[in-house]
């Protein structure tokens, strides 16, 4: 069964978009690059789907080097663990993208890893 990571799965893109049927939980920050890389390695991650981010504008105004550190340092972090643990498929999705399909996804087969 190939394994699916979903970064940013407790968020409003994936709550929004998902229906799950087996399904693990990872709480974890994507700035921390040895726990997101631990969990690629353990979990044997066949594909990744990238939707962790902070979206809010009125935070990034406020907090632009948190927000900065979220979406460019944790994203570098979840593609060198993608790499180093050779994981097959990568798909990033952007909150716009995601709100005008307006379509559920339904991942039936595979174990689902929500990080």
């Amino acid at each position: 069964m190939d394994q699916i990571l979903v970064t940013g799965g407790a968020g409003f893109i994936a709550n929004a978009n998902f229906q799950i049927d087996d399904i693990s939980f990872h709480k974890e920050d994507i700035r921390n690059k040895d726990s997101v890389s631990d969990i690629f390695k353990c979990e044997k991650i066949h594909t990744c789907i990238h939707l962790a981010a902070k979206i809010n504008v009125s935070e990034s105004i406020a907090n632009p080097f948190d927000t900065l550190d979220i979406n460019i340092q944790g994203t570098l972090n979840v593609l060198e663990a993608c790499s180093k643990n050779r994981v097959d498929n990568f798909v990033f999705a952007s909150l716009l993208l995601i709100l005008r399909l307006n379509s559920i996804v339904t991942l039936s087969n595979p174990k689902t890893i929500i990080v």
